[in-house]
């Protein structure tokens, strides 16, 4: 008996071959895209919800800043806190920092729910971010967080418990924080010239001819707004009175026209003009007068201070001075050593705790450092923007109307990890707070979460 065996031909096993092929390659495809898309979404993702987090934790911990915690009978367990929020402007780059003090409360309770003990921390938080790079997924920044421990069991520490450095969030491009209205500005006398600077965006605004040379030393600006330095007239050292806005000077002229005044002045805490008289003497007027009030014989220290331009105080009682022919600028309160292109002639701080210095010399920069950590934060190009190259820089004296605002806008901005897509321009909103206007064009996905918080104690 014959039997017919069928089978495919050659031809037919070809044929489905080729059609198995393309169904395959179009799975593959279509299972790439969804991979990819997965990615995506989980990146995106991660970008809102690392986001919200970030902003929910600087909530919180601003809206606390300057918290007294009081006991039964409303004393105050720490005394007042000094510098509650402190913000250090970045300037046009990422990105700012913020330093938060408050008193922090755990409750012990009872069955009943009834408090019957309280532990009460004064603490310290900072938030910063450091530029980092990595190959595969290029320069960013990266947010640290670090606790510091001031005042523990009603007492307030000697030594600070200073806690670890905590990552808190990555790819990080920029985080501005406002909690002030108003400018300041930085005011550099030469040879027989005004020079003013932005402290916003460090750079030079204009210059102008007035008075005399002055000496090197200290310079301050008083209650009146106008400027005040030690100059060399004709003769005998003058104080020369510098009308910021009129750009006119009038002078005090030394008592006998005798060669009294030495270089080195400032304003103390009662608004009086304490002046350097030689022969460790200190001479103390009434600038609405400009009569001589006293003289101090035997000034102490912080008299003295305010004539030296080589030693400053901050406001919240950080001490700087530049020693002679070092690179360094040397602090306590914390002790910390800074320096960048010294060896400093002046150093000066603003009202937002940053220090300036800079070298008594021709065309020298102002370099601009983070009192609060040392870190160096940018520099006052002397003799650009259309600023003579031969511009010097004999003392420093800041000129401020900020005031605090009892709320701070905080602007954060995050990207992906990774690229997708074609490459897209991303531009700051003009109706983002903060100075940094960035511009990008890449394949990263972007987010900007911004919030308005009410800081209850300020």
């Amino acid at each position: 008996m014959r039997h017919n065996k069928k089978a495919f031909t050659l031809v037919e096993m070809l044929v489905a071959l080729a059609v198995s092929a393309v169904i395959v390659s179009a799975t593959y495809a279509s299972f790439e895209l969804i991979k990819n898309q997965y990615k995506k979404n989980v990146d995106v993702t991660l970008l809102h919800t690392s986001g919200r987090a970030i902003m929910q934790v600087l909530e919180r911990e601003i809206r606390m800043a300057g918290y007294e915690y009081r006991d039964g009978n409303g004393v105050m367990t720490y005394g007042t806190i000094i510098g509650p929020l402190v913000i250090t402007d970045s300037g046009n780059k990422c990105c700012d920092e913020v330093t938060i003090i408050y008193d922090e409360v755990t409750d012990t309770l009872n069955a009943q729910g009834v408090v019957t003990s309280s532990i009460v921390d004064r603490i310290k938080t900072r938030f910063w971010t450091e530029a980092y790079s990595s190959t595969k997924r290029g320069s960013r920044f990266r947010l640290f967080k670090r606790r510091t421990i001031l005042g523990t069991n009603n007492q307030l520490l000697q030594t600070p418990q200073v806690g670890a450095k905590e990552v808190m969030a990555d790819f990080i491009e920029d985080l501005q924080l406002i909690n002030t209205s108003g400018k300041e500005f930085l005011y550099a006398a030469g040879r027989a010239r005004v020079h003013k600077y932005d402290t916003t965006t460090y750079e030079w605004i204009e210059s102008f001819a007035v008075g005399y040379y002055p000496h090197i030393g200290a310079m301050d600006i008083g209650s009146d707004g106008k400027l005040y330095s030690v100059v060399a007239k004709n003769g005998p050292n003058s104080i020369q009175i510098v009308n910021l806005d009129a750009q006119t000077a009038t002078f005090i002229d030394p008592p006998g026209g005798n060669n009294r005044f030495n270089p080195g002045l400032g304003f103390g805490p009662d608004g009086s003009l304490y002046v350097n008289a030689g022969s460790s003497e200190v001479d103390v007027y009434d600038i609405s007068t400009k009569q001589l009030l006293r003289t101090e014989a035997n000034p102490n220290s912080s008299i003295t201070n305010l004539t030296n331009g080589r030693i400053d105080v901050s406001a919240s009682g950080q001490v700087c001075q530049v020693p002679f022919g070092t690179p360094t600028i040397n602090c306590t309160n914390p002790t910390m050593s800074m320096g960048r292109s010294g060896p400093y002639n002046i150093v000066k701080f603003d009202t937002q705790e940053r220090v300036y210095a800079t070298k008594d010399s021709t065309g020298t920069d102002i370099d601009v450092f983070n009192v609060s950590t040392g870190a160096y934060i940018d520099s006052i190009k002397v003799g650009i923007n259309g600023q003579s190259g031969s511009s010097n820089t004999h003392g420093l004296a800041n000129l401020s109307n900020i005031k605090k605002l009892s709320t701070v806008n905080i602007v954060l901005s995050l990207r992906t990890k990774e690229k997708y897509g074609k490459n897209r321009q991303v531009d700051k909103k003009d109706y983002h707070s903060g100075n940094f206007i960035f511009s990008k064009n890449d394949q990263y996905q972007r987010d900007t979460f911004s919030s308005t918080v009410a800081v209850r104690n300020l």
